[in-house]
């Protein structure tokens, strides 16, 4: 899956005044399902850089990195502050945050 369709596809599920949250949050599932651990590995990566941060944000807002494997190297390269780039707010990773 290229990084284009995703970004395009993520911010059509975010700005599409015809769907409420829990039609957001079944497209988001939809998409976010199909993601190998390597894709998860390259998103995560995309959205650290400059070039990612649209689609950081919409991550933030829905709390997209939830499913995120917590155990995949790039996660512990991330927290031990070897990844350069933009961090995540808390609320990528955790819905109870980002719903409130």
């Amino acid at each position: 899956m290229s990084n284009r369709f995703l970004e395009r596809f993520l911010y059509w599920i975010h700005k599409n005044p015809n769907l409420d949250i829990s039609q957001k949050d079944f497209y988001f599932g939809i998409l976010t399902d199909q993601f190998s651990k390597t894709e998860w590995d390259i998103l995560f990566y995309y959205c650290s850089t400059s070039q990612g941060r649209r689609i950081r944000k919409i991550i933030e807002t829905y709390a997209l990195m939830e499913k995120y494997h917590l155990d995949s190297v790039m996660m512990k390269i991330y927290q031990n502050g070897l990844l350069e780039g933009e961090k995540f707010a808390p609320s990528a990773f955790d819905s109870a945050i980002a719903f409130t």
